[in-house]
């Protein structure tokens, strides 16, 4: 594996200088973690807990996924039923413990986006056990 002497994404963002990335900054993340992502689904492999913690920057900006501990090799047409990942970043599937599969990788990389634009991770205000329930209320009030 490379030597990621940039940290991760997380220390990037959580730099007290930072109040948000450039918006050409995010969209060159998110398209490497997307071209990681593909792999990894091409792959049948879920990674279960993509998050700014778990993208390592390279010294020369490149991007690495990390953090595997929650990923999950998937049969074909596979759909998992279990509540894996970190709480802000888990979908609304998996908080109501529906079937669920690949799109939870990008709902979460989709929170990262936010996380990089506002600096803060959305509803940071909320406690873990709490986060299910606004998400869940969200999602049945914008449907």
């Amino acid at each position: 594996m490379e030597f990621c002497g940039g940290g991760t994404l997380s220390e990037l963002i959580d730099n007290p200088l930072n109040r948000g990335l450039p918006e050409p900054f995010i969209a060159y993340i998110c398209r490497k973690v997307l071209k990681g992502l593909s792999h990894l689904h091409k792959n049948k492999i879920m990674h279960q807990d993509i998050k700014a913690l778990n993208i390592a920057i390279t010294e020369d900006t490149g991007i690495h996924l990390i953090d595997f501990g929650l990923a999950r090799k998937v049969k074909r047409f596979q759909r998992c039923k279990e509540l894996r990942g970190t709480p802000h970043y888990i979908a609304p599937e998996v908080w109501t413990c529906s079937s669920h599969d690949f799109k939870c990788d990008i709902w979460a990389l989709g929170i990262t986006d936010i996380q990089m634009a506002e600096a803060r991770c959305p509803l940071v205000h909320l406690q873990p056990e709490e986060v299910g329930e606004e998400i869940i209320f969200l999602r049945s009030s914008n449907s």
